[in-house]
């Protein structure tokens, strides 16, 4: 994938990549956008209603591995 992306927005990535994360979440809808079109699951941080979906998903099934597969 080629497309200009700024230097702290391609850290986010590779930091939420390296740290094993199941999801990244920022208010940045380009962002955002990149991230999903490289299979990783998203939160607007804007979404209060998604962010409180993902935290009782994450302590409902803690010691589960995430399905990256879902989109926010």
């Amino acid at each position: 994938m080629r497309e200009h992306i700024y230097e702290a927005d391609a850290l986010q990535i590779q930091t939420c990549i390296y740290s094993g994360s199941d999801v990244l979440l920022s208010a940045d809808k380009e962002l955002l956008n990149v991230v999903l079109r490289l299979g990783i699951k998203t939160v607007n941080a804007e979404d209060e209603n998604k962010i409180k979906e993902l935290l009782k998903h994450d302590h409902t099934s803690a010691g589960e591995t995430c399905d990256n597969s879902l989109r926010y």
